[in-house]
Parts: structure tokens; C-alpha cells; sequence
């Protein structure tokens, strides 16, 4: 004899059955978990700066280093940055005399303040960089960061490789403090370059 035949009906119910056997079965289980989260990830756009300038260990290198924290003066610089009080170190050197002796009064007494406050300015500036960049991404959408942010960090990296090429030209014919600037402000694009490259921004 031959193998019964079956209608519609019943072929609909074995293969329901079948499917529902499978379903709650753990390799059942881990298929459609694999294919939810797939296709979760196909629904949130990506942001891509892999087209960026490479991350090389010398630039790594300059933007690790540690913020004061727990200063009093970087704290306060953070919460309330004021440019003025900080001209004109907010920016590269170098300076002259009379735009050092253009504030009279600054939240800093020597180098070592003054390097704490300009962390702290610095990472005030960061801060809301980085909340209007966060912003940006959220009203524009992934495709039009990835690419205005690859663009940025071209311009980023020429920025760093610029500061180290006017460090080298000022030599000694600078003082302490412009030295010292000099090597805070290379870091600072060296950091700002690499936060973006890795998008540690969106962390």
C-alpha cells in the first residue's frame, strides 16, 4: 500500500505543529534570537569614519595622558571656563609680550596652575563639542556624520601635524611657557583627533 495522502488541512497542521516543536527547541531558540538581533542591527544606522586617517601609534601616544580631576582649579575652570582670564594661552603659541600682559588679573599664579586651568578649559570645550556633535548625529542621521566627520578628521590630523612642525621651528627661541603650550595644544588635537577617529564621542 502506498503512503495515505493528506489534504490541505492536515499537511497545515503537521506543519505547524513541526514548526512549533522546533521553535521551542534550544537550537530553535538561538536561530531566532541570532536573526532578531541581525536584524535589529540593520535598523540603526552605523557610523563610519573608517575612511579616516589612520591612528598611529605616535599620535595615540600624544593624546594619553591624564586630566587633573580632582584639582580645585580644573574643576573650577570646567564649570565656568572664562576664554578671557586665559588669553592668550587658549591659543598656540607663539605670544607676545603684550598679549601676555593684556589680563591683569588670572586664576592662575605659575605654570603648573596654569596648565591645570587650561585642562580644564579644555575639557569644558570638549564637553560641549561633543553634546552639539551628539546632537548632530541625532537630527542628521548616520550617513551625514559618517562623512562630514571623516572630513573633520582629516582636518584634525593636519592640525596636530602642524603644531609638532611650528613646535620644532620655535626651537629655544621660546620661553618655558610657550614650551610648554606648545606640547598642551598638540596633545589636545592629538586627543580631539583621536576621540573622534575611534568615535569614543558616542561611548
Amino acid at each position: 500500500m502506498g503512503r495515505p495522502a493528506f489534504t490541505p488541512e492536515a499537511k497545515a497542521i503537521a506543519v505547524r505543529r513541526t514548526r512549533a516543536r522546533y521553535e521551542q527547541s534550544e537550537k530553535g531558540k538561538r536561530t531566532r534570537q541570532k536573526y532578531t538581533l541581525k536584524k535589529n542591527r540593520r535598523k540603526v544606522p552605523r557610523v563610519d569614519v573608517d575612511r579616516g586617517p589612520a591612528v598611529t601609534p605616535e599620535i595615540l601616544a600624544d593624546a594619553s595622558f591624564s586630566l587633573p580631576l580632582e584639582h580645585p582649579l580644573f574643576q573650577d575652570t570646567r564649570a565656568a571656563p572664562c576664554s578671557d582670564a586665559l588669553y592668550p594661552y587658549i591659543h598656540p603659541p607663539p605670544y607676545t609680550e603684550r598679549d601676555k600682559a593684556s589680563v591683569q588679573e588670572r586664576p592662575f599664579t605659575n605654570l603648573e596652575e596654569l596648565e591645570t586651568c587650561f585642562h580644564g578649559y579644555m575639557a569644558r570645550v570638549e564637553d560641549d563639542d561633543e553634546v552639539r556633535m551628539r546632537e548632530r548625529l541625532k537630527a542628521k542621521g548616520a550617513k551625514f556624520v559618517s562623512q562630514l566627520w571623516t572630513s573633520e578628521s582629516f582636518g584634525l590630523k593636519a592640525y596636530w601635524e602642524n603644531m609638532k612642525r611650528a613646535e620644532r621651528m620655535a626651537g629655544d627661541d621660546v620661553d618655558e611657557v610657550e614650551k610648554r603650550m606648545f606640547v598642551l595644544h598638540r596633545r589636545w588635537a592629538a586627543r580631539e583627533f583621536v576621540r573622534l577617529r575611534t568615535l569614543a564621542l558616542l561611548e
